[in-house]
């Protein structure tokens, strides 16, 4: 699906910019099969969650288990794993190594694809807000919610636990990262960067009960779906004609565009006026690339 560009594409470097300009980023996707296989299955889970069903009887069952079999140092360690999916971090790293790869191609292709992975992640993970379950230790770390009160739709607030944001986080961020600095990694890192983590994650939510057994994964599914749909959009040669002032791209387009959305991903971590201050940090950097475009043709 989603993996480092290859050195070589037939008798041609790809690492010599003057050579290839825009070398691929990602494969794309060949069928649509396992998104719709993908989408199938969230459907059948969701649907079994707007009820008490025999899965939200065992996830309050796996809750009330290990919320009863916490051990000091373990929930230590599994707080701490819990920070391998913390979204903004994760997208501040990535984005700098987005940053790093256009520098190094002097193209702004890779931030925009970031750009593009952020929002998708933003906009499908604003269906928790929307699905409204409670989380398992429902209301402030007490557990008294049972199986009427863990389904979707509860009314509740707060009530975003579904699906995981640390699922999609863990799946969507470390892919990218693959993406852009495949090529420092070896084969094996790679495995260890696309599964440790994420196993983590989904032992350590389920284990503290910051979520549901099926919301960690459900979540996962859902950053899969993002990274085949932002792999689908051929972002090596694209006909990017409004950009094009912009290719190739100079250090201080680069550094300028890195810093626009470096704000932007601050501002959406901010916890009060978040949009307000996302919305702001859109407009500057609408009016720097309007100007930039403007100014680069005559250089």
């Amino acid at each position: 699906m989603l993996a480092p560009a290859p050195k070589h594409v037939g008798a041609v470097d790809v690492s010599d910019v003057s050579a290839v300009p825009n070398p691929p980023l990602v494969e794309r996707p060949k069928s649509w099969w396992p998104d719709v296989a993908m989408l199938s299955v969230l459907a059948v889970v969701t649907s079994l969650l707007l009820w008490p069903s025999p899965i939200v009887v065992f996830e309050v069952a796996v809750r009330d288990f290990a919320l009863a079999h916490q051990v000091p140092w373990v929930a230590m360690l599994a707080h701490l794993a819990t920070f391998l999916g913390q979204g903004t971090p994760l997208a501040l790293i990535v984005l700098a190594l987005a940053a790093a790869l256009a520098r190094r191609t002097r193209s702004v292709r890779p931030l925009f694809m970031f750009a593009a992975t952020y929002a998708a992640l933003g906009v499908m993970l604003g269906l928790k807000s929307m699905l409204d379950r409670v989380a398992p230790r429902f209301p402030d770390g007490d557990a008294t919610v049972g199986e009427n009160g863990a389904v979707l739709l509860s009314h509740a607030e707060p009530a975003m636990s579904y699906p995981s944001g640390h699922g999609a986080n863990v799946v969507v961020w470390y892919v990218l990262a693959i993406v852009f600095a495949g090529a420092f990694f070896t084969k094996w890192q790679r495995a260890c960067l696309l599964f440790i983590p994420s196993a983590l994650v989904i032992v350590s939510q389920t284990y503290l009960a910051y979520h549901w057994v099926v919301d960690t994964p459900a979540g996962m599914i859902l950053g899969v779906l993002i990274l085949r749909m932002v792999a689908r959009v051929p972002w090596h040669s694209a006909d990017l004609r409004l950009l094009r002032p912009l290719e190739p791209a100079s250090g201080k387009d680069v550094a300028s565009m890195t810093l626009v959305l470096a704000a932007l991903v601050g501002a959406m971590a901010l916890p009060a006026y978040r949009y307000v201050a996302a919305a702001v940090v859109c407009v500057v950097g609408f009016v720097w690339l309007f100007l930039r475009l403007r100014v680069r043709p005559s250089q």
